[in-house]
């Protein structure tokens, strides 16, 4: 009987051994399965992030291209603003210079008396009345009536 119960003890080993070997096969065989997914994710992965890190260049590449693009346009803005501004300066000095020379044209026709020598001949009445004339003949001091050195 010792025999035999060892027999069934040795029976009942084996079986358990085999049944253990195959739930470890069982479990190699997930894990190898596993092991290769894993792989082909982790492949996966770095070329998604391969992807992500082009982009990523390529994004800052061409934000640095719309920046200089933006910085050569305000250039040239401002290039147009200083040239606008000293052809605008251009056209102001000669348009002065043609006043004072059409100024000097009729000076020289004899049009027009100096400024500074310009005399109008007091009228009786208001003063808002009379009317200054462009042209007016020059009287001596000595003829006013109510000149402030001369004795009255």
């Amino acid at each position: 009987m010792v025999v035999e119960f060892s027999e069934n003890r040795k029976l009942t080993a084996e079986e358990k051994l085999e049944e253990t070997l195959y739930e470890l096969n069982a479990t190699k065989n997930e894990l190898l399965a596993a092991d290769k997914y894993l792989k082909v994710t982790e492949e996966e992965m770095e070329k998604y992030r391969q992807e992500v890190e082009e982009m990523r260049e390529e994004l800052q590449e061409s934000n640095l291209t719309f920046n200089h693009k933006i910085a050569v346009q305000e250039r040239n803005a401002l290039a147009n603003w200083m040239k606008a501004q000293y052809w605008e300066t251009r056209m102001m000095q000669q348009s002065r210079e043609n006043a004072y020379l059409k100024y000097r044209l009729r000076m020289m026709k004899g049009e027009m008396l100096p400024v500074g020598s310009m005399r109008h001949e007091l009228k009786p009445g208001r003063p808002e009345l009379q009317k200054l004339c462009g042209k007016v003949e020059i009287t001596p001091l000595h003829t006013f009536p109510l000149h402030p050195l001369r004795k009255s």
